[in-house]
């Protein structure tokens, strides 16, 4: 489908900005999955000095705004809340890693999560955001963490 294609290119999108940025010691996963899951993969996991990222990438080409824990996209009929957002969906994932690592005997003390926006960020409003919300032309660097 179109948005499995836009999604497909914001994702590596992502990775390509994140190696330019992040050198050793730092490693970049790409499309994590969980070994005997039926859930969905991790888009981006970061594994460096400044600890573990769970990544989720969107990179939708409606407008969306993030107000606190909220998210709403727009159509034709105005902003729609999601009740399953990009927020939710990264600390999920930030949860399940860190309980897969736990149960491997990889002790880690926290994964933290974030929402990575890769599509154009004039349709991206961010206010207070729960989730740390990163824009691909505002990613952190090695030395940010």
């Amino acid at each position: 489908s179109e948005q499995y294609a836009i999604g497909e290119e914001a994702e590596t999108q992502a990775v390509d900005s994140f190696r330019s940025l992040l050198h050793e010691p730092w490693t970049i996963v790409h499309n994590f999955e969980f070994p005997y899951r039926k859930w969905g993969d991790i888009d981006i996991i970061l594994i460096g000095t400044g600890g573990i990222w769970a990544v989720e990438v969107k990179g939708y080409t409606s407008q969306g705004r993030n107000i606190g824990d909220n998210w709403h996209f727009k159509n034709k009929f105005g902003w729609w809340k999601l009740s399953k957002h990009p927020a939710k969906q990264a600390r999920r994932n930030a949860v399940r890693l860190k309980g897969y690592l736990d149960a491997e005997g990889i002790n880690v003390g926290w994964v933290e999560s974030v929402v990575l926006w890769a599509g154009d960020e004039k349709n991206l409003i961010v206010e207070n955001p729960e989730t740390p919300v990163w824009k691909i032309s505002e990613l952190p660097t090695m030395e940010d963490f």
